[in-house]
């Protein structure tokens, strides 16, 4: 499931071998969450973002954009700002977070907005190859 606006940016992005990919976005306030039907197991998280237009014109966008991401119902990357953890405007970052299956599925949600939109350029789920299966 998948709930959110789509946009596309045509910016050149630094920071990654495969800009392409951080040149369209997902982004919402409400309602924005995934579910993905796994087998029970261990898995890895990438959570990939930047930040398509904050701090583009030199200003310090620290926390013009705040958000919680959480797995499963709970919070793994509280207040994530992503201008501040990028250090800059189109820059791209990725979060790899180790799960666990619950009920059959990974849900990936955003629990609370603190500033602005959620902003979500990708993601990719594998199987933990340390986890504990």
């Amino acid at each position: 499931d998948e709930i959110g606006s789509m946009a596309r940016v045509y910016d050149e992005i630094e920071n990654t071998a495969d800009p392409e990919l951080f040149q369209t976005f997902r982004y919402g306030r409400d309602q924005l969450e995934y579910r993905f039907p796994v087998k029970a197991g261990s898995y890895l998280l990438n959570l990939y973002f930047a930040e398509p237009w904050y701090g583009n014109a030199g200003e310090n966008a620290a926390g013009w954009r705040q958000f919680d991401v959480a797995v499963n119902g709970k919070t793994v990357l509280p207040k994530m700002d992503i201008w501040t953890e990028a250090g800059g405007t189109r820059r791209a970052i990725r979060k790899q977070i180790p799960v666990q299956a619950e009920n059959g599925a990974i849900r990936i949600s955003f629990p609370y907005v603190y500033s602005n939109q959620v902003i979500l350029n990708g993601l990719r789920i594998s199987p933990d190859p340390n986890g504990e299966d």
